[in-house]
């Protein structure tokens, strides 16, 4: 019997700056293990992994960072835009996961941006149509462990998406 630990952390900075009816906000973050922190943003790929041929804990570092920017026409209007980007690494190339699959790359990224457009139609009711799209990019993979070619490619997909969601603060 043998027992693993598996350390987590996550560090971030965030913004908020006005300029009048104008603002700009952000936030950049490094982590480690994020999965851990319920930060499952990336389709699970920010977990630690462990190598069964190793039985060593493969860490998975994370940078991102998001940019917002807006302009409040007056109390009950708003235009505001985001980008965020999300990338996770892990600690070693050419690993293979227990589904079988080798990681050639280690690098998993993502992107979205968002359009919306919050509505304050009374002091605590405010309802925020919103686009988004998001880019889960591609990944090389190759199902046979060790052989250093690149079988394919495992393409994430993209989501986009229209809604709306209304929210009352009593």
């Amino acid at each position: 019997e043998e027992s693993k630990s598996i350390d987590s952390y996550v560090v971030g900075v965030g913004w908020l700056t006005n300029f009048g009816p104008f603002y700009f906000n952000g936030d950049v973050f490094i982590g480690q293990n994020g999965d851990q922190y319920q930060m499952t943003f990336q389709q699970g790929n920010d977990s630690a992994y462990f190598d069964p041929v190793t039985r060593d804990i493969i860490d998975n570092q994370q940078f991102g960072f998001s940019l917002v920017v807006g302009w409040k026409f007056n109390d009950m209007l708003k235009l505001e835009a985001g980008y965020g980007y999300l990338q996770n690494k892990l600690d070693r190339s050419n690993f293979t996961n227990n589904a079988g699959f080798t990681f050639n790359d280690p690098e998993d990224d993502m992107w979205s941006v968002y359009v919306q457009l919050p509505i304050t139609v009374s002091p605590g009711f405010t309802i925020i149509p919103e686009i988004a799209h998001f880019d889960w990019k591609d990944n090389e993979i190759n199902p046979r462990a060790g052989t250093g070619t690149i079988d394919g490619v495992d393409d994430e997909g993209t989501t986009t998406y229209f809604g709306a969601v209304w929210r009352i603060t009593f």
